[in-house]
């Protein structure tokens, strides 16, 4: 198959994750196939500098002056080089990360190219295969999970949506003003916007003294769409839309009282939801890992020693650092964690842990605004 694709004389680049897969590839193309892995390079069955032989390809023609048009290589040139004379990326194998190809197909799709488009080829596992291994699925559920949280273009208005509706509005949201409004059109539900306010932990962690003497700040804010059912989402597919429609229409209605009751009712369990999930605190981890679960064994099983021994420093230190275990975690904490799991029992042990980050203590929810949408 990749033999019918190259007979199309178009510059090609054709990434492969292993080098015995490009051995394999350039003894089967010919002698005018560049190629590099992380050890060596060459062109056909002489080798040569890695540089030299990217020189060779990007100019398309090798010293005995024959073309030059296919480059196998790992993805030990996926990064930083520019080879925009390729008019064609072929995976020949996968990667097991979304990132590695779009590294791939970044070494022809970029600014220089010579080409009008570049064709990206892929050649996906057996079926058989594919069900031992679940590669594709894989690289799929990574992808969404770099758009869920805005690390890939197709993911930033995750993050980037607000200022989106914004240049959208033009500020024609600023001629009204007002806490709630009725829009007697479009789908029936509301618009809610809730602040989460409260303090800090204080040093000396008397909350009582810190009432007294500190004031209140914001912690964070949302802005959701509610269904009749009382569901919800701060999703910018659901939210976005209805805000924008809300600015633009002039046909805003009073409120009635019932109205605002029942929205009062939907907007507390709202609220509710909101200040329990934020009292849960720092990062969480869905399931504790292996090497939290190892961690904590030792931590306790150590803690068991000391209180035999009455070493009371000890006790405090490992009771501080099991609390620590016991709370979410941050992906370098995460990491830290899984070293010291996977390091030897004494010197895991002898490691000081940090202690666990003060929460912010969220005090109240405050109402910010309500749009009711839908026939009174």
């Amino acid at each position: 198959a990749l033999k019918d694709i190259l007979k199309h004389p178009i510059p090609t680049l054709v990434f492969v994750s292993f080098r015995s897969t490009v051995t394999y590839l350039r003894r089967a193309l010919g002698s005018n196939v560049a190629w590099c892995t992380g050890q060596d390079a060459g062109i056909g069955p002489r080798t040569a500098g890695r540089d030299s032989v990217l020189r060779v390809f990007r100019h398309g023609v090798s010293p005995a002056g024959r073309p030059v048009d296919v480059c196998i290589t790992t993805d030990v040139v996926a990064e930083g080089l520019n080879l925009q004379r390729a008019g064609r990326v072929v995976h020949y194998d996968l990667p097991w990360h979304d990132v590695r190809i779009e590294q791939r197909n970044g070494r022809a799709v970029r600014d220089g190219s010579g080409h009008r488009s570049v064709e990206v080829v892929t050649f996906e596992p057996p079926e058989e295969l594919e069900r031992c291994l679940a590669q594709v699925r894989t690289l799929e559920r990574k992808k969404e999970l770099g758009k869920s949280l805005g690390l890939v273009a197709t993911g930033r208005d995750r993050w980037r949506w607000r200022g989106v509706v914004a240049e959208r509005l033009g500020g024609t949201g600023s001629r009204r003003q007002g806490l709630v409004a009725h829009m007697p059109y479009g789908p029936p539900g509301m618009l809610l916007g809730l602040t989460v306010v409260g303090q800090g932990s204080t040093p000396s962690g008397d909350r009582c003294e810190a009432m007294l003497t500190s004031t209140y700040r914001q912690l964070g804010s949302v802005l959701a769409w509610v269904e009749p059912d009382g569901s919800w989402t701060e999703a910018p597919s659901a939210v976005g839309p209805r805000l924008v429609e809300a600015c633009h229409q002039e046909a805003a209605t009073e409120t009635s009282t019932v109205e605002l009751h029942q929205a009062a009712v939907v907007a507390r369990q709202v609220a509710t939801e909101l200040l329990a999930r934020w009292q849960q605190g720092r990062w969480s981890a869905a399931r504790p890992t292996p090497g939290l679960r190892t961690m904590v064994f030792r931590l306790r099983s150590a803690a068991v020693a000391a209180a035999r021994q009455r070493d009371t420093r000890s006790l405090i230190r490992l009771d501080r650092e099991l609390a620590f275990l016991a709370g979410g975690h941050t992906a370098g904490e995460q990491m830290l964690i899984h070293q010291l799991a996977n390091s030897d029992r004494r010197q895991a042990l002898d490691v000081t842990l940090p202690a666990a980050s003060p929460v912010a203590a969220a005090r109240e929810v405050h109402l910010t605004g309500l749009i009711l949408f839908g026939t009174p």
